[in-house]
């Protein structure tokens, strides 16, 4: 089981793009060199706007693939420890606020090298599960892109996210919010 923990992220206003951005790499490219137990690799994702709130500004999304549940414990410890303290707290004292979410991959493969712009959106009301996913198969057929499923509450964002290609429609009925996306920065060991 791949699962996603989603850290949406904003900069403080004092703090310029580039200086943010060096630092929040150099804390990816930490735990890249020097992974915690089942921590598959990371993305980071700029884009201008949250699928949900009112932040305004630009807001980074950081991807961190991990192999289960108890993986996501270590990522947690390991994160703030050892050769990430550093790096981490750099980072976390230049942003402005965050939230996170626990997403489960569902279907496609969690490789986001064509992923430009991602769909957020929830299972209308009186639909089964296994119904909706079926129907979302069909969607699945431009290129690589990977459906995500919520596993846990942890803040406000939307129940499912499809990472895609520029080709993808969701059908309207979904409410879908979609956002253009830019990966700065991605490492990954499949």
């Amino acid at each position: 089981m791949i699962l996603a923990y989603v850290f949406w992220h904003w900069r403080g206003s004092i703090v310029n793009r580039s200086t943010y951005e060096e630092h929040l790499i150099a804390f990816h490219q930490s735990l890249f060199d020097d992974p915690p137990k089942d921590f598959l690799g990371s993305s980071i994702f700029r884009s201008s706007k949250l699928p949900w709130g009112k932040v305004r500004g630009e807001v980074y999304q950081d991807w961190y693939l991990i192999k289960g549940f108890e993986a996501l414990g270590w990522l947690n410890e390991g994160a703030v420890s050892g050769s990430h303290k550093i790096p981490h707290d750099l980072i976390a004292t230049k942003n402005k606020g965050g939230t996170g979410g626990l997403y489960r991959l569902l279907k496609g493969s969690p490789d986001f090298a064509e992923s430009q712009k991602i769909f957020w959106f929830s299972k209308p009301r009186g639909e089964g599960y296994g119904e909706f996913t079926q129907q979302l198969d069909d969607l699945m057929v431009h290129g690589n892109q990977n459906l995500w499923k919520r596993q846990m509450a942890l803040g406000p964002a939307p129940e499912f996210c499809l990472l895609s290609s520029p080709k993808v429609a969701l059908p309207s009925k979904l409410n879908p919010v979609e956002i253009p996306i830019v990966k700065i920065w991605e490492r990954f060991r499949f």
